[in-house]
């Protein structure tokens, strides 16, 4: 994504005037764009657009490599497609893979975690093949919040920017054979349809693939490519006519408002930016970067020192900070991850770019010697991501306990023969809940868990027994862990009925209708007993919430969760709620993007959700079932909670033993 061009990057042009080789000011926009991205990183509370800048260096990179072809073939009427490569693989790839081979250095010591040192060969492979983004796109999923961070996961913008670089030569290449039959009207209109269809592309596909896609993200360097093409008769020169400038210097003043108001309100995923936001945001920075090589005020000033220093080294500033911020794990301040973070970064961009940057730009070393080192690297990624492959993780620890529970079995029946008789009667017998490929081996897991495990199962065609009790489970993830200890004991009187959504309990806006799907699950099932368990809702569906520890807050989840009681126990059913723990620092904070203050990681929060479970509970005479407590007893570890958030299948086992006869207790507490 950082990449600035190297030796020759500035090639002469114009024949009258001759433009350094590098303008500083250029230099500097990397410089504020590499800053905000990294400030982005460490807190994106901070600066939460501030992932704007990867636009900015789109923009740069589309007008840098467009103002190179076509300089390139005007000097000599091709283009050498091979050399480009050359100079892009020389600038690129040597830094990118020092930082990889260090990352799958790091995996030995087992800095990244079981369940990304698990993934981290893929993703090293689609970082090298120039796919990451793509990879990102495939390896989702909501249970891989619960995982660390990939240490490569920013090389997803340095794939589309190789995606461009293998493909814009071959563009330029037909655009200006275009050009020399039909005039300078045919790259225009080259340019132009590229636009519409990246702009397309946003408005058909969700804000998370927008944000990835190559087609999509093209758009800035498109825009980039426009104004080079603009300019093609004094490429990465000023335009010579006064009142141009000035109309540049305009466009560059909205640009850079457009750009400082995103920076403090868009996030990654608003569906704004897919459907011309990056367009906006695009031309925004293509007015910065045209500013930028006008002499004037603006252009020394970005030309400074000290911005200088930093733009150089950007790419190598991009390609460490993240990693370092991963290595730090979550819960850490602010001001001591970037106390640590920026220094550290520098230091390394600095060496990166003096040892390893510039000599392969300079061209100091013989192709046997660049050809060495890759060697190197390639047995040093290799070699460690082998010795560190984990034998488990805690994802697959609590997988099992994930799977949708299906519903209960059709009753099963006997033959009893009478003896001298013959007569044979057919009696119904309870039978227990059977939990959706327990008997099988268990899928694999990618980030996260597999789809496969939240499918929809039919319905029972046969009623229980008499003694038996249906229980229905509604709530998120940790409800569906609780539906599969249940199920898992195999108790004939227990019939166990999951309506638990991944990730949503009573919201938030992004979840199914609660009201509707539960009111539905009770008159259908028509249960002796709905037990909701959910931690910390937020974010509550339907709701214009209030701050969570405000009298409001408490007010509208308590109004809530008194709406949530009267619809689950609508047909007579007794209700349980559940005292949640909260996560378990540092792994379960991944639950709230590696946070704890004021989110549902926090302690304090959970404690405040408990009090208002309590309140509405004891008006209603229901149970609240103190899994807190429990977990307290048994000793919140690795093995309870694997990934600091979910039980473990053992675990589950014995919190289910120990909850099962308080089921019937809460039955018998709220009958009549």
């Amino acid at each position: 994504m950082l990449s600035s061009p190297g030796r020759g990057a500035i090639d002469v042009m114009d024949t009258v005037t001759r433009p350094p080789r590098r303008l500083g000011s250029l230099d500097g926009l990397r410089a504020l764009a590499v800053t905000a991205v990294v400030i982005y990183h460490i807190d994106d509370r901070i600066l939460p657009g501030g992932f704007l800048g990867v636009d900015v260096f789109f923009v740069l990179s589309g007008y840098l490599i467009t103002s190179l072809l076509v300089a390139e073939n005007k000097r000599s009427g091709a283009i050498a497609l091979r050399d480009f490569w050359k100079r892009r693989a020389r600038r690129l790839w040597a830094a990118a893979w020092v930082v990889l081979a260090l990352v799958a250095l790091a995996g030995v010591w087992n800095l990244w975690g079981a369940d990304r040192q698990a993934l981290l060969p893929g993703e090293i492979f689609a970082a090298v093949a120039h796919i990451e983004n793509y990879w990102v796109l495939g390896h989702g999923g909501y249970l891989s919040q619960f995982a660390a961070p990939s240490p490569v996961r920013h090389f997803w913008s340095l794939a589309v920017e190789e995606q461009f670089y293998l493909v814009w030569p071959l563009v330029m290449i037909g655009g200006l054979a275009a050009v020399r039959r039909f005039g300078r009207a045919a790259m225009w209109t080259l340019l132009g349809v590229l636009a519409v269809m990246s702009l397309t592309a946003g408005l058909v596909v969700s804000p998370e693939q927008a944000y990835l896609g190559t087609a999509t993200r093209a758009i800035a360097l498109i825009v980039g490519a426009l104004l080079a093409w603009w300019w093609s008769s004094t490429p990465l020169a000023a335009p010579r006519h006064a009142g141009l400038r000035r109309a540049v210097a305009v466009w560059a003043g909205l640009g850079a408002l457009v750009l400082l108001v995103g920076l403090f309100t868009l996030h990654p995923h608003d569906e704004v930016l897919a459907r011309g936001g990056f367009l906006t945001v695009a031309v925004a920075s293509a007015g910065l970067t045209g500013l930028a090589v006008i002499p004037g005020t603006v252009s020394a000033g970005l030309a400074a020192p000290a911005l200088v220093w930093v733009g150089r080294r950007s790419y190598g500033i991009y390609l460490i900070h993240w990693p370092l911020i991963v290595a730090m794990g979550p819960g850490r301040a602010t001001w001591l991850v970037a106390l640590v973070v920026i220094p550290t970064t520098l230091v390394g961009a600095a060496a990166l770019h003096s040892l390893v940057e510039a000599p392969l730009i300079e061209r100091r070393w013989k192709p046997s010697l660049q050809y060495l080192g890759f060697g190197v690297l390639a047995l040093v990624i290799c070699g460690s991501l082998l010795v560190a492959i984990p034998t488990t993780t805690p994802t697959r620890e609590v997988a099992d306990s994930l799977q949708r529970v299906e519903d209960p079995s059709a009753a099963g029946s006997i033959e009893s023969t009478g003896g001298s008789s013959g007569s044979s009667t057919t009696t119904t017998i309870c039978v227990p809940t059977v939990v959706a490929g327990a008997t099988q081996e268990l899928p694999s897991v990618t980030d996260g868990f597999d789809p496969g495990t939240v499918q929809e199962l039919d319905d029972p065609s046969a009623e229980g027994c008499d003694d038996q009790i249906d229980v229905l489970v509604v709530g998120d993830s940790t409800g569906r862990g609780f539906s599969n200890g249940l199920a898992g004991l195999g108790d004939p009187g227990v019939r166990v009925w999951d309506r638990t959504e991944l990730g949503c309990s009573l919201g938030g806006e992004e979840c199914p209708e609660w009201r509707q799907d539960w009111a539905a699950a009770v008159n259908d099932i028509r249960p002796d007993l709905v037990v909701l368990y959910a931690n910390p809702v937020m974010d509550i569906k339907g709701v214009d919430d209030a701050d969570f520890d405000t009298e409001d807050g408490a007010i509208q989840r308590t109004l809530a969760l008194e709406e949530a009681a009267n619809v689950l126990t609508a047909k007579g059913a007794a209700l349980m709620f559940i005292a949640p723990p909260a996560p378990r620092a540092p792994e379960g904070l991944f639950f709230c993007d590696g946070r704890r203050n004021g989110t549902p990681c926090d302690p304090d929060v959970v404690d405040d959700w408990i009090t208002t479970v309590e309140d509405v509970s004891e008006s209603r005479g229901a149970v609240v079932l103190d899994v807190a407590g429990f977990l307290d007893e048994l000793g919140d570890t690795e093995t309870t909670r694997p990934d600091g958030m979910h039980f473990g299948s053992a675990s589950l086992q014995e919190l289910a033993v120990w909850a099962r006869p308080i089921l019937n207790l809460a039955i018998l507490a709220q009958a009549g």
